[in-house]
Protein backbone atom coordinates (compact mmCIF):
# COMPACT_ATOMS: atom_id res chain seq x y z
CA UNK A 1 0.00 0.00 0.00
CA UNK A 2 1.09 3.11 -1.20
CA UNK A 3 1.44 6.45 1.46
CA UNK A 4 -1.58 8.06 -1.01
CA UNK A 5 -3.12 4.92 -0.86
CA UNK A 6 -2.70 4.84 2.62
CA UNK A 7 -3.87 8.59 2.89
CA UNK A 8 -7.07 8.10 0.93
CA UNK A 9 -8.06 5.17 3.14
CA UNK A 10 -7.70 7.32 6.12
CA UNK A 11 -9.47 10.11 4.55
CA UNK A 12 -12.45 7.82 3.55
CA UNK A 13 -12.86 6.07 7.12
CA UNK A 14 -12.88 8.93 8.92
CA UNK A 15 -15.66 10.64 6.52
CA UNK A 16 -17.05 6.99 7.13
CA UNK A 17 -16.92 6.93 11.03
CA UNK A 18 -17.77 10.47 11.42
CA UNK A 19 -21.85 10.30 9.68
CA UNK A 20 -22.58 7.09 10.59
CA UNK A 21 -24.80 6.42 13.85
CA UNK A 22 -24.24 10.08 15.21
CA UNK A 23 -26.06 11.13 12.22
CA UNK A 24 -28.86 9.09 12.68
CA UNK A 25 -29.07 10.69 16.59
CA UNK A 26 -29.23 14.46 15.29
CA UNK A 27 -31.52 13.68 12.51
CA UNK A 28 -34.03 11.17 14.21
CA UNK A 29 -37.37 11.22 12.40
CA UNK A 30 -40.47 10.88 14.22
CA UNK A 31 -43.82 9.05 12.78
CA UNK A 32 -44.64 11.57 10.52
CA UNK A 33 -40.82 11.98 8.90
CA UNK A 34 -40.01 15.13 10.26
CA UNK A 35 -36.95 16.01 11.40
CA UNK A 36 -36.05 16.65 15.38
CA UNK A 37 -33.48 16.69 17.41
CA UNK A 38 -33.95 15.14 20.78
CA UNK A 39 -33.09 17.89 23.29
CA UNK A 40 -34.13 15.82 26.68
CA UNK A 41 -31.76 12.71 25.89
CA UNK A 42 -28.49 14.14 24.90
CA UNK A 43 -26.66 10.89 25.48
CA UNK A 44 -24.94 10.29 22.19
CA UNK A 45 -25.45 13.49 19.99
CA UNK A 46 -22.24 14.35 18.25
CA UNK A 47 -22.17 17.86 17.07
CA UNK A 48 -19.98 18.71 14.07
CA UNK A 49 -19.17 21.82 12.70
CA UNK A 50 -17.69 22.53 9.45
CA UNK A 51 -15.65 25.73 9.05
CA UNK A 52 -13.70 27.35 6.61
CA UNK A 53 -11.23 29.72 8.42
CA UNK A 54 -7.49 29.91 7.70
CA UNK A 55 -6.75 32.70 11.09
CA UNK A 56 -5.73 30.80 14.39
CA UNK A 57 -7.40 33.87 16.55
CA UNK A 58 -10.59 33.64 14.81
CA UNK A 59 -10.52 29.64 15.18
CA UNK A 60 -10.17 30.21 18.51
CA UNK A 61 -13.24 31.95 18.93
CA UNK A 62 -15.12 29.48 17.36
CA UNK A 63 -13.88 26.57 19.13
CA UNK A 64 -14.41 28.68 22.58
CA UNK A 65 -18.52 29.71 21.53
CA UNK A 66 -19.04 26.02 20.16
CA UNK A 67 -17.68 24.80 23.66
CA UNK A 68 -21.17 25.53 24.97
CA UNK A 69 -22.64 22.71 22.87
CA UNK A 70 -20.31 19.79 24.91
CA UNK A 71 -23.23 19.66 27.99
CA UNK A 72 -25.52 18.60 25.46
CA UNK A 73 -23.26 16.16 23.65
CA UNK A 74 -20.27 15.39 21.79
CA UNK A 75 -18.31 18.01 19.69
CA UNK A 76 -16.06 17.68 17.09
CA UNK A 77 -15.05 20.52 14.66
CA UNK A 78 -13.09 20.41 11.24
CA UNK A 79 -9.55 21.00 10.79
CA UNK A 80 -9.01 19.97 7.67
CA UNK A 81 -9.57 23.56 5.79
CA UNK A 82 -7.08 24.05 2.60
CA UNK A 83 -5.15 27.66 3.36
CA UNK A 84 -6.36 29.30 -0.34
CA UNK A 85 -7.98 27.83 -3.23
CA UNK A 86 -6.23 25.86 -5.18
CA UNK A 87 -6.23 28.18 -8.32
CA UNK A 88 -4.30 25.83 -10.66
CA UNK A 89 -6.57 23.55 -10.66
CA UNK A 90 -8.87 26.13 -12.62
CA UNK A 91 -8.46 25.46 -16.44
CA UNK A 92 -7.98 29.31 -18.03
CA UNK A 93 -10.94 30.76 -18.96
CA UNK A 94 -12.33 30.11 -16.05
CA UNK A 95 -14.56 27.45 -14.86
CA UNK A 96 -17.55 27.16 -12.14
CA UNK A 97 -17.30 24.09 -10.53
CA UNK A 98 -13.79 24.10 -10.86
CA UNK A 99 -13.15 27.06 -9.03
CA UNK A 100 -16.07 25.67 -6.44
CA UNK A 101 -14.26 22.80 -5.84
CA UNK A 102 -10.46 24.34 -5.94
CA UNK A 103 -11.70 24.86 -2.03
CA UNK A 104 -12.00 21.03 -1.44
CA UNK A 105 -9.58 19.91 1.53
CA UNK A 106 -8.26 16.41 -0.41
CA UNK A 107 -5.56 15.06 1.89
CA UNK A 108 -3.12 15.81 -1.52
CA UNK A 109 -3.11 19.26 -0.02
CA UNK A 110 -1.60 18.26 3.31
CA UNK A 111 0.12 15.21 2.19
CA UNK A 112 0.90 14.95 -1.66
CA UNK A 113 1.92 11.77 -2.68
CA UNK A 114 5.85 12.06 -4.73
CA UNK A 115 4.02 11.63 -7.94
CA UNK A 116 1.67 14.29 -8.27
CA UNK A 117 3.28 16.66 -5.89
CA UNK A 118 5.87 18.23 -9.17
CA UNK A 119 2.30 19.81 -9.66
CA UNK A 120 0.99 21.49 -6.68
CA UNK A 121 3.10 24.93 -6.01
CA UNK A 122 4.86 24.10 -2.95
CA UNK A 123 3.93 27.88 -1.18
CA UNK A 124 -0.21 26.00 -1.52
CA UNK A 125 1.70 22.96 0.87
CA UNK A 126 3.63 25.28 3.37
CA UNK A 127 0.87 27.69 4.06
CA UNK A 128 -2.03 25.14 4.12
CA UNK A 129 0.59 22.96 6.76
CA UNK A 130 1.15 26.52 8.52
CA UNK A 131 -2.79 26.73 8.81
CA UNK A 132 -3.64 22.80 9.93
CA UNK A 133 -1.05 22.46 12.41
CA UNK A 134 -1.22 25.24 14.82
CA UNK A 135 -5.06 24.11 15.13
CA UNK A 136 -4.57 20.52 15.59
CA UNK A 137 -2.45 21.82 18.44
CA UNK A 138 -5.07 23.97 19.89
CA UNK A 139 -7.54 21.16 19.82
CA UNK A 140 -5.63 18.14 20.89
CA UNK A 141 -4.78 21.21 24.17
CA UNK A 142 -8.33 22.03 24.71
CA UNK A 143 -8.91 18.15 24.49
CA UNK A 144 -11.67 18.45 21.47
CA UNK A 145 -12.38 15.90 18.54
CA UNK A 146 -10.90 16.70 15.00
CA UNK A 147 -12.19 15.65 11.76
CA UNK A 148 -10.61 16.31 8.29
CA UNK A 149 -13.42 16.49 6.22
Amino acid sequence: MTKLQFLLFLFVFTSIVSYSADNKLVNAKDSQGISEVNTKNTEGLTFIINNSITDLNEFKQLVQAASRLKKYGDVQINIGVVADKAFYEVPEGGNPWSEYASNFANVYKFYPDEIIAPFIPENLFATTQNCFWPKQRFCAKMEWMQLFQ
